[in-house]
């Protein structure tokens, strides 16, 4: 399972790479794009060909649904057009192909049971609802703002400028609880899900959790440590979380 895991992400990193190039490379994500769609074969010995060729086994032999590959390119040539989310189902339909679709294809991997479905649906959610609290100036430096403009109205602030919410402090705090709760409850929903996975699989999966966790305590704390740092756990943290999981998991 392991070198599924590997091909999956070796996918979904590349094509990823590709369109937060700035500017986004977009020749190389219409090649790899196109030849997805239309089942054509890019040389081998390019990184883009070997990618490909990975999808293709993984959608082949581990139950990898086409259709999901096929949302998660169009949430990134949204990307590539720089599409803006008015509604919460709109920023939800981006999530969907760009990190729902990756947890429906680990638990196709893991071979997890379909009451599986939709914890796994809800973890992929929530961890990049995660990445798009934690990389705000990363996202706005490429164009990019995930979250609904109507919280943002709600919240009153007219964007994400570091310039527009230190004026606003108050506001910024309260959009950012709002996102972090929401990411709270889509997560505890996420939780029922860790029933299915045995134990020795269960650990990556709960220490990734463990640390996602770790990063919305962060912020949370300080909404601000976004403009000042990336909000990553060390090392060290990483190690302690998989030996808390592997003992009380």
């Amino acid at each position: 399972m392991r070198p599924a895991v590997f091909r999956l992400y070796s996918f979904v990193r590349v094509v990823d790479d590709y369109v937060d190039q700035v500017p986004p490379d977009e020749a190389a994500f219409e090649l790899i794009e196109n030849a997805w769609h239309q089942d054509l074969d890019l040389p081998t010995e390019s990184v883009s060909g070997r990618v490909l060729n990975n999808m293709r086994a993984v959608s082949q032999h581990h139950g990898v649904q086409r259709a999901w590959v096929d949302d998660f390119l169009q949430s990134m040539r949204w990307d590539v057009e720089g599409r803006h989310y008015e509604l919460l189902e709109d920023s939800l339909e981006y999530v969907y192909g760009s990190a729902e679709v990756i947890g429906l294809s680990m638990a196709a991997i893991l071979e997890l049971p379909p009451a599986a479905t939709a914890a796994a649906k809800l973890q992929g959610r929530a961890m990049q609802w995660i990445n798009f609290c934690r990389d705000i100036q990363e996202d706005l430096d490429l164009g990019r703002c995930y979250f609904p403009t109507a919280d943002l109205r709600r919240h009153e602030l007219v964007d994400l400028h570091e310039s527009t919410t230190r004026k606003q402090p108050a506001h910024f705090r309260a959009f950012m609880t709002e996102q972090l709760d929401r990411y709270d409850s889509w997560q505890q929903a996420a939780n029922k899900g860790y029933q299915y996975i045995p134990r020795r699989f269960r650990i990556p999966v709960q220490t990734a959790r463990d640390m996602y966790n770790w990063t919305a305590d962060q912020i949370r704390q300080d909404p601000f440590v976004v403009y000042e740092r990336k909000v990553k756990p060390t090392k060290s943290q990483v190690v302690g979380a998989i030996v808390k999981a592997s003992l009380h998991g």
